[in-house]
Formats: structure tokens, sequence, C-alpha cells
């Protein structure tokens, strides 16, 4: 009957937490930040401070117990002890939450006992009044308790990737396990007769001798436990929406489980049906209060749970800044980004070495490969106010005509010079494919979101050509990349451009595939 009507109450327990999670996933409200904000700071702010309001977890934990709490005689010995359960957290704000849950624990303890004595008023086997005295020698019993613990706590958590957290409150326990186990004996026994003041110290048939006691286990009989606990850590972000709490823990019983049966017992009790075979009472009954007392280290898996839509964002806005920067944490917006991307460009050519030149069709088949940048959903490009820098995106605009132009005539000239035109070789220099286009925009955007990033763009190229040429082309390939963003609304003084022409190669320049690989914009992001 004890045991139906605990599986009932776990079930219930269980089925309010599963309704709650349940009701929390269905009705939420979906919030789309990026239709709700237009200002990327206001986003950065609004996907960094929002939080989960509810969090299930699982938990486990292990270390040392006691049950036998100020016992008035004998030693006292700690035993491991450890515990498994399910929780529900609720926050009611980023640093404050309630928690329970069910939790099954285990505490187990040892007490010894040596020329432990004792004596109580009792009945010989005749009626008569008797005063027993009880010697006990080389005694040890160890205790076993299994509690359902309910516990109900306050958790306060600090702000930031990595937390501390602290929890404090109390535990309900309803015991569902109880046992101990006594290890043999030795029992001096005499009896006191007070009507004739005389001692009877060796007389079998009245229980009074020497005796062996032998191994006795039973059951205890106990009640519910009310614990005081506290846990403190740290509790360690390893995903979106999943949290690592690693702790340690310490319970404290406050009641007495012993129920009233071992009330005025003693450890070694008059057995008035067969005197030769004293009564042996658990060691419990020595101790002012019988109670877990526990501590040691704690592991918790947390999941947020009803909040799908912000996780969600939060995972589209993660992924679009790990396109941007593979070591970059989402939420910690103080740390600086240092990301290589590469956009593969077309071939050089050497003016002197007309062998090696291909025509611009060929050169612009090859230039297929390209990186991408995720961008959040439903945001585009267009969204970008082309207006942001004002009067000097515009000036850097014009000026960047006339650059263009320049360089233009520099490679006719060069090309003439060498007896080969090389109007449309250098026309795809100063051109941006479409594939090249859409992975600058995803840098506009980024920069747009983050205003307070910022880029510089460094050109290469493979080993065909002199130096100076290739420094040539590298700086206009890393303009023209920074001319398209200024044109996506980026202002010009955030973007910074280099040229590195042959100097750093990827791969060796010893085949056109390598070559290709070297020919290429390295996009550093910098905060």
């Amino acid at each position: 009957m004890k045991q139906l009507l605990l599986n009932k109450a776990f079930a219930l327990i269980m089925g309010l937490i599963f309704t709650h999670i349940v009701c929390a996933q269905t009705t939420e409200k979906r919030l789309s930040v990026y239709d709700e904000y237009d200002d990327a700071t206001v986003l950065s702010d609004y996907l960094e401070t929002s939080y989960c309001p509810h969090e299930i977890s699982v938990w486990t934990s292990g270390g040392v117990s006691m049950l036998n709490d100020r016992s008035v005689s004998g030693k006292s010995n700690i035993g491991a002890g450890g515990a498994f359960g399910v929780g529900y957290t609720y926050f009611i704000g980023k640093k404050w939450g309630l928690s329970s849950g069910l939790e099954y624990a285990f505490y187990q303890s040892k007490i010894s006992l040596n020329g432990f004595s004792d004596a109580n008023a009792n009945y010989d086997i005749l009626n008569n009044p008797i005063i027993y005295n009880a010697r006990i020698d080389n005694y040890s019993e160890k205790q076993f308790t299994g509690l359902l613990n309910i516990p109900l706590l306050v958790q306060y958590q600090t702000g930031g990737n990595h937390l501390f957290y602290a929890a404090a409150g109390l535990k309900f326990g309803l015991p569902v396990y109880g046992r101990y186990s006594g290890s043999n004996a030795v029992l001096t026994a005499s009896g006191y007769y007070p009507d004739y003041d005389q001692t009877e110290i060796w007389q079998n048939d009245l229980g009074y001798g020497v005796f062996n006691i032998n191994e006795n286990k039973a059951k205890l009989n106990l009640g519910v436990s009310l614990m005081g606990t506290l846990e403190t850590g740290v509790k360690w972000n390893i995903g979106i929406g999943t949290d690592l709490y690693t702790g340690i823990f310490a319970d404290y019983g406050l009641n007495n489980m012993l129920k009233g049966g071992y009330s005025n017992k003693s450890l070694v009790e008059y057995n008035h049906d067969e005197p030769a075979k004293p009564i042996m009472n658990t060691a419990c009954v020595l101790a002012d209060k019988f109670a877990p007392l526990a501590f040691g280290i704690k592991l918790k898996l947390a999941f947020s749970v009803g909040c799908r839509d912000l996780l969600n964002d939060r995972k589209a806005y993660k992924n679009m800044q790990s396109a941007v920067n593979q070591d970059d944490d989402f939420f910690d917006f103080e740390t600086p980004v240092q990301t290589v991307d590469s956009i593969p460009v077309v071939s050089e050519i050497n003016p002197a070495d007309t062998s090696k030149a291909e025509t611009s069709e060929n050169m612009q088949t090859q230039d297929t490969a390209a990186i991408s940048v995720e961008t959040p959903e439903n945001t585009q490009i267009s969204d970008i106010p082309k207006d942001n820098a004002g009067a000097e995106r515009w000036a850097y605009l014009e000026a960047a005509k006339e650059r263009r132009q320049k360089y233009q005539q520099t490679m006719n000239n060069a090309a003439k010079t060498s007896g080969k035109n090389m109007s449309n070789y250098s026309k795809s220099i100063v051109t941006l494919n479409a594939q090249q286009k859409s992975v600058l925009d995803d840098y506009a955007l980024m920069l747009w979101i983050r205003p307070r990033y910022s880029l510089e763009i460094t050109g290469h190229t493979c080993d065909l050509g002199s130096d100076e040429l290739n420094m040539q082309i590298g700086q206009e390939r890393a303009e023209l990349a920074k001319d398209y963003l200024v044109e996506q609304g980026v202002a010009p003084s955030r973007i910074s451009t280099f040229s590195k022409g042959e100097s750093e190669p990827l791969y060796p320049n010893t085949n056109e595939v390598n070559r290709k690989k070297n020919r290429r914009l390295e996009i550093t992001t910098k905060k």
C-alpha cells in the first residue's frame, strides 16, 4: 500500500511537470526580433538580454553521508551517499529562479560500540522488579536509507556565458527504504533486585551471564524527513539552450525520522519469553536524532524549453557570426573577432609572357568558388540604409570611379607594351561576379548588424606576373571589394585595404589548380 501511494505521487508530480512544459511550448507567442527591431544595436541587446523562463534538468550527485546525528554513545562513521533525479526551474528574471523536482537519494552510515553499558528498569521471568544491566563489546551496525525527495529551492545566478550559481531551500523526503545490519557481538548481562538488594550475574535461565549476539538485520521504522539543502558552483553554457551545472551540495536533516515505536527503548532489552536470548535493538535508539547528513559534488544537465523561437533566433544569429568567425561566442560581445575568409578571383597574367595568357571568358568560368556567410532569416541586404555614411561615402565612391579608370588605363598600356590587348582581362579584374557580390553582401549585412566591427581586406595573387604588377593587382582587388561594400552603405572608414601580391601563397605555385587557390582576397573582421 505504501509503495503504491509513492508510485502515484511520483506519477502525479511528473505529470504536472510535463503538462507545464507542453503548455509553455505551445502557448508562447512568436516574437520575431528581425521584424520587431530594425536597429542592429537593439537586435544585439535583445538577444543578449532575453532569457528562457523554463528549464528542465536531470542530475546526479555523490559524496559522503551520515544518519546518526548527535549520538550519545559510540563512534559514528560516514558512509557513501548519492542521488539522481529530474527537475524544473522557472526563472523570474535572468538571475533568479524557483526550482523543484523529484530525486531518489540514498544515505548510509556506521556506528561502532565497544564497552558500552546500559541499564533499564524491568521485570524478570518471575515478574520480579529488576534493574537490567547490559554491556556490549565489539558491536558495529550499518544503517541504510533511501528517500524520495521533493526539493523546493530558490536559485541565484550571475550574468554572462559561464556563470556562478547558488541555490538554497528545503527537501521533503518520503522513506522508500530503511534497514540496519548489526554484527556479531558479546553481551554481558546481570540483574539487580532492589527488593533483595542483590545482583545476579550468572544464571542463564534468568537471562544473566555472557552471551554471543549473532548478526541481526531488520527494517527501520521511519517517517517523513525534512532537510535543509544548499548547493553552489558554476553553470556552463555548452550550447544554445543547453547548460551544465557543476557544483557542490550539502543536505542537513532537521527532524528525527525515527517513529514513536523507538522512543524510550534501550539497545538491549530483557526477553521475558526467552531470557537467554536478549532482545537487541538498532543502535539508532542511542541517537538524539536520526536524520540524513550528506555533502558532495553534483552534476546537472539542463535544457531550456518553452522558448523555441528565441532559441532559433539565437541559432540563426550565431550561425551567421560563426561564418564570419569560427571562434566568436554569440554571447561574448566584447571578444575581438579575428577570422579570415577568402574570395577566389581570376588569374594574373604576366604581360611579357603571352604563352600563359588565357581569355577573359575562360578565367571568368574558373572564378566560381566563394565563401558563404549566413544571414538572419527575412533579412536582406536591401534593408541596409544606403545613406548610412552620408557625404563621406559618396565622396569616396566618386574617387573610386576615377581610381578604377586610371587602373584600367594602366593595365591597357601594359598590355600594349607587351604586344597583347589586355582590356578584357583588365575589365575582369575590376568586375565582381554575382557569387562574389553575394559574399560581400553578407559582410555588409554583418557590419550593419554589428556597428562596432570593421574589416581588413587583403589582396593576394599567384606568381604569374612581375612583383610590381602583382602588388598592384592585389591592391585593386581589395579596393574593388571595398568599393562594393561602400556602395551597400558601409562607411569607408570601417574598411582598410592591403596587398601582399604573391608573397604569401597558400599552396606552392606549381600548377594552375594551386595558383587559382592563391588568387584570393582575405577578409578579416575586427572590433
